[in-house]
């Protein structure tokens, strides 16, 4: 039964990726993401390779292709990347150590993430469109996680989570919201993206309604328990704000003015952090303890394990096959950050240029002063660096996806300028 809804959603996807205005499919493959817990049916690994976001993603990206682009811009150099780390992954599985998990989630991250970006070069994006409605699904799911909070269980999905192939328990005296995303860090990830986006546009459009829109997203980041995610969003909104204020208000300010508010902005950080931290760890001291020294020992056992290939990788996904093999499952050691993932799989020249390309993402949104994607792509960065997303969550590597494209995009879409040429490329436009 679940096979068969898992086969209707990849077909919807592929319907909607085809036939829907253009400019509305990377918002079909965010809802698709989000609200579809695909990740946690009892299905085969194999089943996530082709989650509905992903197809409605790589859809935009081939239609995309059709347009003619208007330039070519320093987005080439993300494109340029991209190939580069995909023609490592296709080089590293040559030698991997399960071919058939690697070749899956080379074709996850290709949908995904690099195929798009590649598209991409030149071309539009609907960037501030899918940053609103972020940051409306942030509003609306963190409302249901509020609820979930208060209830102590999941309404919808308790009964599919224990019942998942990695089922989700609660094993702390403070209750961890589940919502529609599963494991508590991944709504961390998604809700702190959408605390700092929805920050983002009530900075770039001075209308302050987006911090009221943003409040139940910043109560559901609270209640996933991640001190992860409240370090990202704190770094996040600090880069945003310093972008906006310090480099481009102060310019008339003195060096020495510009130094101290930059010093205050990092005093805010560092404080909010800590009381973050505080906190978290109090309502849930020996669950954050015993996380905190499971983290330090997967440190020094990937970089280990990096060792033993010769650093080059194991295969990519393959991080935790290796610490299985090493006995690391007696103790349900698994490798807690995606990467040391990247790492132990793809070794250091595939971590470093992945790192390249979220590097160059943050680089150009700094440049072009799209404040909004370098606060969401960066928060996103620092949150997947706390757990082993990269691998074991397949079917979000989308969110890293949108969130490049925003950062690298040539120019964002004037949706009513653009009416025309959706129009043009309403129905099916693959056959035409």
């Amino acid at each position: 039964m679940h096979a068969l809804i898992v086969v209707v959603l990849i077909a919807l996807a592929v319907v909607l990726g085809l036939c829907l205005p253009l400019n509305r499919v990377p918002l079909v493959a965010l809802l698709s993401a989000v609200l579809i817990p695909i990740n946690n049916l009892p299905l085969p690994i194999a089943a996530t390779v082709l989650a509905p976001g992903a197809v409605c993603l790589s859809f935009w990206a081939i239609r995309v292709r059709r347009r003619p682009n208007s330039r070519e811009g320093p987005q080439n150099y993300s494109a340029h990347m991209a190939v580069l780390f995909l023609v490592w992954c296709f080089l590293s599985t040559s030698w991997s150590i399960n071919k058939l998990f690697s070749a899956g989630w080379i074709i996850s991250i290709a949908l995904s993430l690099l195929w798009p970006i590649i598209a991409l070069r030149g071309r539009p994006f609907p960037a501030g469109m899918l940053a609103e409605w972020w940051v409306r699904l942030g509003c609306g799911l963190g409302l249901f996680g509020i609820v979930e909070r208060m209830l102590g269980r999941n309404p919808l999905f308790a009964t599919l989570y224990s019942e998942a192939r990695f089922p989700l328990t609660q094993t702390s005296e403070f209750y961890r919201i589940t919502t529609t995303l599963g494991h508590p860090l991944n709504n961390a990830l998604f809700f702190s993206v959408a605390v700092v986006l929805g920050i983002g546009l009530a900075i770039e459009t001075s209308q302050r309604r987006w911090f009221i829109v943003m409040a139940p997203a910043l109560a559901a980041l609270w209640f996933t328990g991640s001190r992860s995610g409240v370090v990202a969003a704190a770094a996040g909104v600090t880069v945003m704000v310093a972008r906006r204020y310090i480099f481009v208000a102060a310019r008339g300010m003195s060096s020495g003015g510009r130094r101290i508010v930059a010093l205050l902005i990092v005093c805010v950080v560092v404080v909010s952090s800590l009381v973050g931290f505080t906190v978290l760890s109090k309502d849930r001291s020996y669950a954050a303890s015993a996380s905190t020294s499971e983290r330090s020992q997967v440190i020094s056992v990937a970089i280990s394990l990096a060792s033993e290939h010769h650093f080059v990788g194991a295969g990519p996904d393959s991080s935790n096959t290796v610490l299985t093999g090493t006995g690391g499952s007696a103790g349900q050691l698994i490798v807690e950050s995606s990467y040391l993932e990247l790492l132990v799989s793809v070794g250091i020249p595939g971590l470093a240029l992945f790192l390249m390309l979220v590097f160059i993402g943050l680089k150009q949104a700094w440049k072009a002063q799209r404040l909004i994607y370098l606060g969401g792509l960066l928060t996103a960065a620092i949150s997947i660096g706390g757990y082993n997303m990269i691998e074991g969550v397949r079917p979000l590597i989308v969110l890293v996806g949108l969130l490049m494209c925003g950062a690298v995009c040539d120019r964002d879409v004037d949706l009513g300028k653009d009416r025309r040429a959706e129009s043009a490329d309403r129905v099916c436009p693959a056959f035409d």
